[in-house]
């Protein structure tokens, strides 16, 4: 059977966190973006998360962290467990106190572990497939664009758009798709080398920063068309901007 899973129509609080706001002038950078692929599973991973918030949400580990995956009942895909080369639960340290919000009454006593959906810094996504099977870059964006509705989603993409995802031997063209293989199921563990990027994501503000540049629009568009999309067009993912919270 053909490893496809549909996108949801609803989107899940956990690919985004709810602190992510305006920043002062001064500090532009009130976004921490964490991003990931699964070359394996196909699985494209991604955080959010406000720069200011209780915990340092950057994922700069050196080496693969291993994620074991959950599904949600629409087909998201939710990092339940992560860790690291030396299989310790990946820790994440209180932001200092200088640069905490005023939403808080003062920094978190203690590092915290990564504890799933309902913990902190959360990273979930989905696997990247297209109509027909194929897996390229182009693959990679339109997952992204179809699940991601939350704030800031302009400046995130193209931290995306510049990646490797789904290019070179990471691309499955129509005719090498392993029809035979079994959709991902629960319980799954994968490797995947994230990428951290301190971005502004300054919501509600059209900054010139924040947008695809007219090459990388060209470039995303080209890739999304690679391989002959075609037929299935039903199974597109969907849109919806019901944002959760995690």
């Amino acid at each position: 059977m053909k490893r496809r899973l549909i996108i949801p129509l609803a989107i899940v609080g956990m690919l985004t966190s709810a602190g992510i706001a305006a920043a002062a002038e001064e500090d532009p950078e009130d976004t921490v973006f964490n991003y990931g692929y699964d070359e394996v599973n196909h699985v494209l991973l991604w955080g959010a998360h406000a720069s200011d918030g209780l915990y340092d949400c950057s994922l700069e580990v050196q080496g693969n962290l291993t994620a074991s995956y959950g599904l949600t009942a629409d087909g998201l895909v939710i990092v339940e467990t992560l860790h690291d080369d030396a299989d310790a639960v990946v820790v994440f340290q209180p932001t200092p106190e200088e640069n905490l919000s005023d939403e808080f009454e003062g920094p978190a006593d203690m590092p915290v572990e990564y504890t799933g959906p309902d913990g902190e810094c959360v990273v979930g996504g989905g696997v990247v497939e297209g109509p027909n099977g194929q897996v390229n870059h182009g693959m990679v964006m339109k997952l992204f664009n179809s699940v991601y509705e939350g704030p800031g989603r302009g400046c995130l993409v193209r931290h995306l758009a510049k990646s490797d995802f789904g290019k070179g031997d990471q691309q499955i063209k129509v005719p090498d798709v392993d029809t035979e293989a079994p959709d991902l199921e629960a319980g799954t563990e994968g490797e995947v080398a994230f990428q951290t990027a301190l971005t502004d994501c300054e919501h509600g503000k059209a900054n010139k920063e924040d947008k695809l540049t007219g090459q990388e629009n060209a470039a995303a568009k080209k890739a999304a068309k690679a391989n002959g999309e075609r037929g299935n067009s039903a199974n597109a993912p969907g849109k919806n901007k019901n944002n959760g919270n995690d």
